[in-house]
């Protein structure tokens, strides 16, 4: 896990640190929309938050990875550019190292909060519900990585609001090369 956390900060600091800047605000959902926490937040965020977004001129993506399921293509179909169905994908640390947030739609309040954890630990950005965030150690919750609302509107509000990059460079260790091992980064464990 360790090595796995070290390759995706040096893919994710050499996208911060030139050209290859990405410009647009990316967001992903990571988790098969074959099990029904997945579908539940999935549904949150196309009949909730991309209205919101596409009616305040969101020009970025929604990037979904894991099972896909036909029916939620076809719900978000009105969204066109906005989101991406992505399924299995091959190398997450590339994808994890790509977004500007992470987002966690959790409305059931169930199984243990990994995906939160491997977000703050990478020093992405969460946009989670409440309940996402309940149950997790209160220096989780305190993050500045962290920002929790059940508001879609909120959500939106933040995501159109910030410099992801800007944002995550504050949490990046002073030398590059002292080996990044995710606590350089993540100032509240």
């Amino acid at each position: 896990a360790h090595e796995r956390r070290e390759n995706r900060l040096k893919m994710w600091l050499k996208g911060i640190s030139g050209a290859s800047v990405r410009e647009k605000v990316r967001l992903g959902f990571i988790g098969g929309l074959n099990f029904e926490p997945n579908r539940k937040g999935m549904e949150w965020i196309i009949t909730k938050l991309l209205p919101e977004l596409k009616k305040a001129g969101f020009e970025g993506e929604i990037s979904h990875v894991g099972r896909t399921d036909a029916a939620f293509e076809k719900m978000a179909a009105p969204f066109g550019a906005m989101i991406r169905f992505a399924g299995f994908v091959q190398n997450l640390d590339q994808w994890w190292a790509s977004l500007s947030f992470s987002m966690i739609p959790d409305l059931t309040g169930a199984g243990v909060r990994i995906k939160l954890l491997e977000s703050v630990a990478s020093g992405i950005p969460v946009l989670v519900t409440e309940m996402g965030i309940e149950r997790c150690a209160p220096a989780v919750q305190k993050s500045e990585l962290v920002l929790a609302s059940d508001d879609p509107k909120k959500w939106a509000q933040h995501i159109l609001q910030f410099q992801p990059f800007e944002y995550r460079k504050k949490f990046l260790p002073s030398e590059f090369n002292s080996g990044l091992d995710g606590r350089e980064i993540y100032r509240c464990l």
